[in-house]
């Protein structure tokens, strides 16, 4: 990035220290996830089955997919500020979750041995959630 110091935020450029708000943000919410003892991973590739494969668009990396006690799962996405934008394939996800006639189907990218998955199998993501550090 053309910086040779990372010590002191004023040499940044203004886009980087958000980006790291937001990954550190990001990191203060799994931790949070994991000091309640909720079954979570984060990070993983999902692909909704919606029909449209596995394209560009398509696909997202959720933040956190949370173990549901029924089986089924819920994605959460955290973002900086309210204005900040769902990418393509988050909202191609979330709108796989709210939609009336979908079967909630998301292709899984990544083994998670923890619960019995491998990549390419099916689960069922019944909620979607977006988490904002600052309104507005």
């Amino acid at each position: 990035l053309g910086l040779t110091s990372n010590k002191s935020n004023s040499k940044m450029p203004a886009w980087l220290v958000r980006i790291r708000e937001g990954v550190a943000f990001q990191q203060q919410k799994l931790a949070k996830l994991k000091a309640d003892g909720t079954d979570y991973k984060g990070n993983i590739r999902l692909v909704p089955k919606n029909g449209k494969g596995k394209v560009k668009g398509n696909q997202t990396d959720a933040d956190a997919l949370i173990k549901n006690e029924d089986g089924t799962f819920t994605i959460i996405e955290y973002k900086l500020t309210s204005k900040t934008k769902l990418t393509t394939g988050q909202n191609n996800s979330k709108k796989h979750v709210e939609a009336k006639n979908s079967n909630q189907e998301f292709e899984v990218r990544s083994d998670i041995p923890e619960w019995n998955l491998k990549a390419g199998d099916k689960i069922k993501v019944k909620e979607y959630k977006v988490e904002f550090k600052e309104q507005g």
